[in-house]
């Protein structure tokens, strides 16, 4: 499979069936399924309340802009407090968690991979990196821009994702500031 390029602008929104936001699915694998193996996405949090509940799942979030949210789960097992950008935080996805604004609305990128099939790992660089081998993955220029040698120049809020083709590649910051998300889908012990 080739890379697949996208960018969060030119995504439609969905709206929250609680109305509390907005979600825009980069990629979902297998396509179409809604017991999905991993899927990335960008939603905008618009008021407090509910998170959806996702049996099975793993889910890391980052909030990319805005206020971010303090995220609660009933049992009180999470209290986390997700204000600072590009600071990954990883949470079982059967937890039910309320998410309370902290000052406006949030966008966040979200990662969810099913638990019995794949592990995520999310990480950043400023810097030029070479991005060993991967099967699957995604990169996806957060902030600035970046030149990435098997997909071309990528400004903020654009990436590209692929599966089932073992890719490495090379980045290099195209300006100050710039910084890069680098989401690496390994197999899950024992799948």
């Amino acid at each position: 499979m080739a890379l697949k390029h996208f960018s969060i602008h030119k995504i439609p929104p969905t709206p929250w069936k609680n109305g509390g936001g907005v979600t825009r699915e980069i990629m979902c694998w297998p396509a179409g399924e809604a017991d999905f193996e991993w899927r990335a996405s960008v939603a905008t949090i618009g008021a407090s309340g509910p998170f959806s509940v996702f049996p099975g799942v793993e889910r890391t979030i980052v909030v990319l802009d805005g206020g971010g949210v303090v995220l609660k789960s009933d049992d009180g097992g999470i209290d986390h407090r997700l204000d600072q950008p590009l600071r990954p935080f990883r949470f079982n996805g059967e937890k039910a968690l309320t998410a309370t604004l902290i000052g406006g609305e949030s966008t966040d990128f979200n990662i969810m991979t099913k638990r019995s099939k794949w592990r995520a790992q999310v990480e950043f660089t400023s810097v030029i990196s070479a991005l060993p081998p991967m099967e699957r993955g995604l990169v996806f220029c957060a902030r600035g821009a970046f030149s990435i040698d098997a997909a071309g120049p990528l400004s903020e809020g654009e990436g590209v994702w692929w599966e089932g083709e073992k890719m490495s590649m090379r980045a290099a910051p195209a300006k100050p500031g710039s910084s890069l998300m680098i989401v690496r889908l390994k197999p899950a012990a024992g799948a």
